[in-house]
């Protein structure tokens, strides 16, 4: 008969009873930006550095490979049918939004941004909260348009009409099309359009329709095309004059856990 020592007995973690030790969640913060929110509620802080989570907003947790949903109350996240903890042996703790797979369509962000976040906490255990830190999965693309030029509307040029996502990871891109921005005000920033997109080596930003209540589109060419980046706000500042554009000027950062551009 195998005798197993303390130290195997160690590793393995002792059991513990059924549904008597539920995973506790603690602090479930968003951090780099290229952010934000679909058919939930992650929107972005007034100053434009971040984003943050809404009551009724929803993420999927996963600990041994078991699935359960957490719903923001406005305080705590709480499940309906949470995890628990099976034995005392630490584990990965891995969290996603949106909550299930699928299509993630792209279009329509004039009307609100999309987003997917994916959070993983290392060596989480069963008598302490487990705190995740969401990174976001999209990379968002800013517009800051300046000039004498009255503009109405912005949009990128062939870019994906959208992405499929599993478990808070983009696995693939649709085809491309041009897509409406939403138009939004930020403190020190000022109006800007912006758009979440997801990071793929099969395209990149090119160039902008800009449409003026003239009405004139203004084709705006990216020299050179940017490769998008998850977690990165890539920012093009435009000048467009009655005349036509006159100027591009291109930043990208990140956004630390403080919520400031780095």
């Amino acid at each position: 008969m195998a005798a197993c020592t303390q130290d195997e007995l160690a590793e393995q973690g002792n059991t513990l009873p059924d549904g008597e030790y539920p995973l506790q969640i603690g602090s479930v913060s968003i951090t780099a930006e290229a952010s934000e929110e679909p058919w939930t509620r992650v929107t972005e802080k007034p100053d434009g550095s971040g984003s943050v989570w809404q009551p009724d907003d929803a993420i999927t947790v996963s600990l041994d490979g078991e699935t359960a949903t957490y719903t923001y109350d406005g305080s705590a996240w709480t499940s309906d049918a949470p995890l628990y903890w099976k034995n005392t042996q630490t584990a990965e703790v891995t969290a996603w939004y949106p909550a299930t797979d699928g299509a993630l369509y792209l279009g329509g962000q004039d009307n609100g941004l999309v987003y997917v976040l994916r959070a993983t906490a290392d060596n989480a255990s069963h008598n302490t909260p487990v705190n995740l830190q969401f990174e976001h999965q999209l990379a968002k693309v800013r517009v800051i348009v300046k000039g004498t030029a009255d503009v109405t509307d912005v949009e990128p040029i062939n870019v994906p009409m959208s992405c499929d996502v599993k478990e808070g990871k983009i696995v693939n891109i649709g085809m491309p099309r041009n897509h409406p921005m939403f138009k939004t005000t930020y403190e020190d920033i000022g109006p800007c359009w912006e758009i979440n997109l997801p990071p793929s080596p099969d395209y990149q930003i090119e160039n902008f329709v800009i449409s003026t209540s003239d009405p004139i589109d203004i084709q705006c060419d990216i020299t050179p095309s940017i490769t998008l980046e998850a977690g990165k706000v890539h920012t093009f500042t435009l000048t467009v004059d009655n005349a036509g554009t006159q100027s591009i000027r291109l930043s990208t950062d990140s956004i630390g856990s403080n919520g400031t551009e780095q």
